[in-house]
């Protein structure tokens, strides 16, 4: 079920950003695929705060990888930085 929100979110950001631009396409993905997973994993989880914490990672997660891509100078800096704290912890 994960895989396939996460195949979604890709066929959502390529399919609207045709008709709006990348910025509110990739909102749209995320959160539809975050709601998703987050909706998902309630059920297996038992809801409460081990689901928001999950919801909270992939926001974190999403707004990360649209930083990313939107900075065309520093981006492989912020993607070497963000490797270097994932080795450490």
């Amino acid at each position: 079920m994960v895989g396939a929100a996460l195949c979604l979110f890709y066929l959502l950001l390529l399919s609207i950003s045709e008709f709006i631009g990348f910025s509110w396409a990739y909102l749209v993905a995320a959160v539809a695929s975050t709601l998703l997973i987050a909706w998902y994993c309630r059920f297996f989880l038992g809801g409460g705060v081990r689901t928001f914490i999950i919801g909270a990672g992939l926001t974190g997660v999403y707004l990360f990888l649209y930083i990313t891509l939107r900075q065309q100078d520093y981006g492989l800096l912020m993607a070497q930085s963000r490797s270097l704290l994932c080795w450490r912890s």
